[in-house]
């Protein structure tokens, strides 16, 4: 946690007639305003009678989950109020932390040996262990996703074809009055690229109002994601164009007179 402002802890804080403590920027927003808050005394709610100073202030941090809201918050030495209850003790490595574990564990042992070291564990294990059920719900709502993105795919380029075969008479019509194989070809692929844009413009808003549903659930990043749902559209629009342009190509090289008897 960055140091803002004052002092960080010494040897001789922890004594338990010296009171003293650190706030975040929290604290000293919402007690202290625009006011400069060391030097100010703050009482404990578990022993309002021992007065602590504040010596310093940091930034805000998380605490207990990356979920939680950042809140007031202040730190007092260990041996403060007494020592009582279990350490954590984090430490800062430049190269592999798993290798400066095994160098932590002895350097507490030659301190203590009755000493216990325990759940000893990297900041990124906890974070990933932290985000677990999120991630999993993650994977799921993607390959749901993309499940639901294939089967649209699938039902658009059937849909399109049985359309664009349908028409197998008309396309053999306009040829044999005289139509360009490229004319008919742009002339069913506009057809197809109209009722795709229109289910596009129904559903992407539809789309962006579904993500507050979900924007509860999401961490670090916003519901609608634009990018997304454009990409989506697009494979759709891909997909359309295919479906019309097998077809249709297809159909343009059938002899005019065969295509006029096709039902």
């Amino acid at each position: 946690m960055p140091l803002l402002a004052g002092r960080d802890f010494t040897s001789q804080d922890n004594q338990q007639s010296r009171g003293v403590a650190i706030i975040n920027e929290s604290m000293a927003r919402r007690f202290f305003g625009s006011e400069n808050p060391l030097g100010r005394r703050i009482r404990h709610s578990y022993d309002p009678g021992f007065n602590m100073e504040i010596v310093g202030v940091v930034k805000d941090t998380k605490y207990r989950s990356l979920r939680e809201q950042v809140g007031p918050m202040f730190y007092v030495p260990f041996y403060q109020l007494g020592g009582q209850g279990q350490m954590t003790l984090v430490v800062r490595t430049a190269g592999d932390p798993t290798a400066a574990a095994a160098a932590v564990q002895r350097e507490a042992q030659a301190l203590d040996s009755a000493m216990p070291v325990f759940a000893v564990e990297t900041v990124a294990t906890q974070v990933e262990a932290s985000i677990s059920q999120e991630r999993l719900i993650a994977t799921l709502s993607g390959v749901f996703g993309v499940l639901a993105l294939s089967l649209a795919c699938m039902g658009l380029y059937g849909i399109l074809s049985y359309t664009v075969t349908r028409r197998t008479h008309e396309i053999g019509t306009r040829l044999a009055l005289g139509a360009r194989p490229q004319d008919v070809l742009w002339l069913v692929f506009r057809d197809a690229l109209w009722l795709v844009l229109v289910g596009m413009a129904i559903g992407g808003p539809a789309a962006v109002a579904a993500t507050r549903l979900i924007s509860s659930q999401l961490f670090g990043m916003k519901g609608a994601d634009l990018f997304t749902i454009f990409s989506a559209g697009m494979i759709l629009l891909a997909v359309a164009a295919l479906a019309s342009y097998l077809p249709a190509r297809k159909a343009t090289k059938v002899d005019p007179l065969v295509a006029l008897r096709h039902e």
